[in-house]
């Protein structure tokens, strides 16, 4: 059993409750500038959910259960807007679930004292289990419509929106679990809003990074922000690793996934099933990301059945995706952009592969959206040989490859095939790879909450790396993993 597949049996046979009291991080930006530390420099991974309709569709009973179940899934990030707008999902905004209205006559100057009160409660809730809440302080609305505060704002003018910013900096800026977030589905011909709304935070305060949601396929730096101290990318669903790779390079700031599309169903959008839902985070997380924020189209408007879809398909994939990054080195990965890791043509889109290898060549992991066979350069690696262990993104089952360890040498990898496909019920053929040089020192011990799978078996490999499927489940129903 490699030392990966102990920390992941680890991983789903332990959970968040046996971990030490959780704080708030108040997160910057890390020595590399390509990911986020928290005040002590240790770093933080955003692994997060859109929850855009929590502040008013929730009650402080139902905050708490969401938290929980979404803590003991490892999501340690909520995106949500702090005030919303009767938009046709949260029917009796801007009032909260109390009836309480942020402002007085929607006047951003006068402030009403409980509303603010339940986003405290929020904010509190979260740092006690260890999650960051990106505020969209002022979501302006797809194309500056009716979804949004952008036409308020500009009736209102950049004096009234800088006296917003300025109260919110003053209410939050001792607060740690914080990044604000400017724009929301909209880019205005000029930034005159986002720029009194970031003003006006910034002269009280001065702690907490600002990022931005502009429209579908941008990146944060469009416009050239003066404020932005966190990029972000926002796309569709075929241009993830693409954009990601772009803004990684170009950027001299982390960057994140903030959005592309969600799981589940929504009229005029594509339906997200599991398998699409975690590749868009396996390829952003690969590519370079900092982090990602998973959807669901029955979570982040809390209708009234909101609770079902929190143990979808997509979000236990989540949870062991979480569980996986939880247990490795993370921060010490640049994707393979040179291909110089993974040979062989990546393809393109949603089925692109992903790869990327630790700085010290201690380890590198592979996301194989397609199942299709690929070549690696194992020299790249640091060593002797290299271990292989292929890893089912759906149920979190681990196995080590047959005829691991390798020789440092270019090797074939194939995962696809009759016998390739993963537990997922959609018969997905998605894989993950993990190749460990014998002188790894970015795989670790991880604890996270224990989740199961509706799925009976997981696969072995033959001598190339080829699966094959076999029955391999425990008697307590968590998949355990080949020695």
């Amino acid at each position: 059993m490699t030392r990966f597949a102990r920390a992941f049996a680890l991983t789903l046979c332990l959970g968040f409750a046996a971990m030490a009291q959780l704080s708030a991080p108040l997160l910057k930006v890390g020595p590399t500038r390509h990911y986020l530390v928290d005040e002590n420099g240790k770093p933080f991974q955003l692994r997060g959910e859109a929850a855009w309709a929590l502040a008013v569709q929730l009650t402080r009973e139902d905050v708490l259960a969401y938290l929980d179940d979404r803590q003991a899934k490892g999501f340690n990030a909520l995106l949500i807007e702090v005030v919303n707008v009767n938009d046709g999902y949260a029917a009796n905004a801007p009032k909260n679930a109390y009836g309480e209205l942020p402002f007085v006559n929607n006047d951003f100057t006068r402030r009403k004292q409980a509303y603010w009160t339940h986003v405290d409660f929020i904010l509190d809730e979260a740092g006690k289990r260890g999650m960051v809440v990106l505020m969209s302080a002022l979501y302006l609305g797809y194309n500056g419509g009716g979804e949004g505060w952008y036409a308020a704002a500009v009736s209102a003018g950049p004096d009234a929106i800088r006296d917003y910013g300025a109260f919110l900096g003053a209410r939050y800026a001792g607060r740690k679990n914080i990044i604000w977030v400017n724009g929301g589905d909209f880019r205005p011909p000029t930034l005159a809003i986002p720029d009194a709304l970031a003003a006006g935070i910034l002269s009280v305060d001065k702690n907490h990074l600002f990022t931005t949601h502009w429209s579908r396929n941008s990146t944060g730096t469009d416009g050239n922000p003066s404020w932005l101290t966190l990029n972000s990318s926002y796309t569709g669903i075929d241009n993830i690793a693409s954009r990601v790779l772009a803004d990684y390079a170009a950027a001299a700031l982390p960057t994140l996934l903030l959005e592309s599309y969600y799981e589940g169903s929504l009229a005029g959008q594509p339906q997200l099933t599991a398998r699409d839902a975690r590749g868009e985070a396996w390829q952003a997380y690969l590519s370079g990301a900092c982090g990602n924020f998973y959807g669901h189209h029955s979570i982040w408007p809390f209708p009234s059945d909101w609770q079902a879809a929190l143990g979808s398909p997509g979000a236990l994939s989540l949870a062991k995706q979480n569980a996986f990054f939880a247990g490795v080195d993370w921060w010490r990965l640049g994707p393979d952009a040179d291909n110089a890791l993974v040979t062989t043509d990546k393809g393109a889109g949603k089925e692109m592969l992903a790869a990327a290898r630790a700085d010290d060549g201690s380890f590198a992991v592979v996301y194989a959206p397609g199942g299709g066979a690929f070549s690696a350069d194992l020299s790249k690696l640091a060593g002797k040989a290299v271990k292989a262990s292929w890893i089912d993104p759906y149920s979190g089952a681990t196995h080590v490859a047959v005829g691991s360890p390798f020789a440092k040498s270019a090797h074939a990898f194939d995962p696809a095939g009759e016998n390739g496909k993963n537990a997922d019920p959609a018969t997905a053929d998605d894989w993950v790879l993990l190749l460990e040089s014998d002188a790894a020192t970015g795989v670790r011990d991880a604890r996270i909450a224990p989740l199961s799978h509706p799925a009976s078996g997981f696969p072995a490999a033959d001598a190339r790396g080829r699966l094959l499927r076999v029955s391999r489940r425990s008697a307590a129903g968590t998949y355990l993993s080949r020695p």
